[in-house]
């Protein structure tokens, strides 16, 4: 409790259920408090919370209302399936000859492109280059960069539906059971995430997205007509750099860190939130060695076959 009586003391609450008055840091006055990584002012009604702000109260992210956000990013991702459908249709003789299973693919991969450009320029610039986390406390809640996770978990919603869809009516290109497993757990993780401080968390793993317009651009131009173009070569090798990077050394430095300040996770999160996404996270990091080896036996295919075509025109 506060004591001191030079401040007025703070609720302290875990979700949106009031826990305990807690001194002005709101970590230190009594267990109950130790998963609370901030505080709203007393003043505040008990039936509102962190994740309902106070509109006359709240400034610039902290208003932002992420049920509307993720509904109209859900509804912006379907319309722009349909868009990038009939700008293909309008602007691409190659897209006009497809049938439609890859007329589909072609349009998901615009989507996700696009989507993966997005939230991993967001993620680099709220959690990579943030400076809130130079002091190494990396509980601490960025509502810009929750605003990044809510559009994905949206676009994950919207891709695991398409996916489905697509599948239903027999296309076996969408029949990949392990983009339904990276599908469900984002939604999962990126709905749950904005309610707890695991900002740094989720920009952490969303900027490993920087591959994804590396990696549809790579479908768009082999079904344009470019498999054997230079703008191949170069997107492959873009996309197998990225992906080495992003992928598989960031998530290991990740690891890294968050090992070593796991305390403090364990405390500022629910043991059943917390090991929720240890297991969603080495999950990931599983399928992302996987797809890796795929890409970089393909990269070294292109290369060795790059070889033998300059061989040949010796």
């Amino acid at each position: 409790m506060n004591t001191s009586g030079s401040a007025p003391p703070c609720h302290c609450w875990e979700n949106t259920s009031l826990l305990v008055v807690c001194d002005d840091a709101g970590t230190t006055a009594h267990s109950s408090c130790r998963r609370c990584m901030a505080c709203v002012p007393a003043a505040i009604q008990l039936n509102q919370s962190p994740s309902r702000p106070d509109p006359l109260s709240c400034k610039g992210w902290n208003c932002a209302d992420l049920t509307r956000i993720w509904t109209a990013s859900f509804v912006l991702h379907t319309i722009s399936f349909f868009v990038s459908w009939w700008i293909s249709q309008m602007v691409s003789s190659k897209f006009r000859q497809l049938n439609f299973e890859i007329k589909a693919y072609w349009c998901s991969c615009i989507i996700s492109g696009i989507h993966a450009a997005i939230t991993a320029q967001g993620s680099v610039r709220w959690t990579l280059l943030n400076n809130i986390y130079q002091d190494g406390e990396y509980t601490r809640s960025v509502p810009e960069q929750d605003f990044y996770s809510i559009v994905s978990s949206s676009y994950f919603a919207y891709d695991l539906l398409l996916h489905c869809l697509m599948s239903w009516l027999g296309l076996a290109r969408f029949r990949v059971p392990e983009m339904f497993i990276h599908h469900i757990l984002g939604i999962i993780c990126f709905t749950v995430a904005p309610n707890y401080p695991m900002s740094w968390i989720c920009g952490m793993w969303l900027a490993t997205e920087l591959t994804g317009p590396f990696v549809n651009a790579r479908f768009i131009i082999t079904q344009s007509g470019y498999r054997h173009s230079p703008l191949y070569f170069f997107n492959g090798t873009m996309m197998a750099l990225t992906f080495l990077v992003f992928r598989i050394i960031m998530p290991a430095c990740f690891w890294y860190l968050f090992v070593r300040n796991f305390q403090s996770f364990y405390t500022a999160l629910d043991n059943a939130i917390l090991w929720f996404f240890i297991a969603s996270g080495l999950t990931g990091t599983v399928l992302n060695i996987v797809w890796f080896r795929l890409i970089a036996k393909g990269l070294v295919r292109v290369i060795i076959g790059t070889r033998r075509d300059v061989k040949k025109d010796v």
